[in-house]
């Protein structure tokens, strides 16, 4: 939900001191021959003086009360979880690929397992191919579980998926990033356009090129903003923040995180609940 302000014209003491119009400038004068009477050492200045630090003072701290109670009035908005409206575009953050069953941690086992899937063409791919690599209950879930939810609402038709590149003997996430893109490609009939690839392909740490990639999503992909969804969820911290940016940036632009349950280590539990959670700022940066 948006959140609005009332639009009135407010007054401001500044606009004295910066007159942008014919009764600011009269204003300007005033104070402007109040000061010279105060550096005569003329009572008058100095009580003009005064008054203006007390009108200043009391319409600053009439303007911070009135910012504090709207936010308390609208802080329930804020607090009360709610999914985000069906997305036409979806925007998700991609980490290394990481299963729970600690024998797939092994490159041996798993890069096999993973080759057969990348090689094998999707009408011939079966759910025991991702269930081998234990897909449903890796790193990958969250962002499985946000292609359902707005996949099942029928509008759902375009995927971006951002990506590390291998460097520096670190694995990134283009392996997962291809993984995911083809059982989304299996589960869904190939009726999902995805992009991903080396124009979606960004060191974690360039936050400022990842900006500017979700920048561009938004202003080419044909859509319009309020249809586009960002996930947060995957990713590093600061592909996360850099997401945000961008999102941020423009009004009507949504986010979501995708919520779950976690252990006492704050780990995702793989069997628990994981819904999205609409993360709508327009309320906050765009008043």
């Amino acid at each position: 939900m948006i959140l609005k302000s009332k639009t009135k014209p407010e007054f401001s003491i500044q606009e004295l001191l910066a007159p942008n119009s014919p009764w600011q400038f009269l204003g300007f004068v005033v104070v402007t021959i109040i000061m010279t009477q105060l550096t005569e050492f003329n009572p008058v200045g100095l009580v003009g003086t005064i008054i203006i630090f007390i009108i200043w003072w009391w319409l600053d701290l009439q303007k911070s009360q009135e910012r504090i109670k709207y936010l308390k009035e609208q802080s329930f908005l804020f607090l009360k979880p709610q999914p985000p409206a069906p997305a036409k575009g979806l925007i998700l953050l991609l980490s290394t690929y990481s299963p729970s069953q600690p024998h797939l941690r092994d490159p041996q086992v798993l890069e096999p397992l993973v080759k057969k899937i990348r090689q094998t063409l999707i009408t011939q791919l079966t759910e025991e191919d991702f269930t081998n690599i234990d897909i449903f209950n890796s790193n990958l879930r969250p962002q499985i579980e946000a292609i359902k939810f707005h996949a099942d609402s029928g509008i759902l038709h375009e995927l971006w998926f951002l990506a590390t590149p291998d460097s520096r003997g670190e694995r990134g996430s283009e392996i997962a990033a291809e993984i995911l893109a083809r059982y989304t490609l299996f589960k869904y009939n190939c009726q999902l356009t995805i992009n991903r690839g080396q124009d979606y392909t960004v060191e974690s740490w360039n936050y400022l090129k990842l900006c500017q990639i979700v920048q561009e999503i938004f202003e080419n992909s044909g859509y319009k903003d309020e249809v586009i969804v960002a996930d947060i969820t995957g990713g590093t911290k600061m592909m996360s923040v850099a997401l945000a940016m961008a999102c941020i940036s423009s009004p009507k632009r949504k986010m979501q995180y995708m919520d779950s349950k976690r252990d006492w280590q704050g780990e995702p539990l793989s069997q628990g609940e994981i819904k999205p959670i609409l993360i709508d700022v327009d309320s906050i940066f765009h008043l």
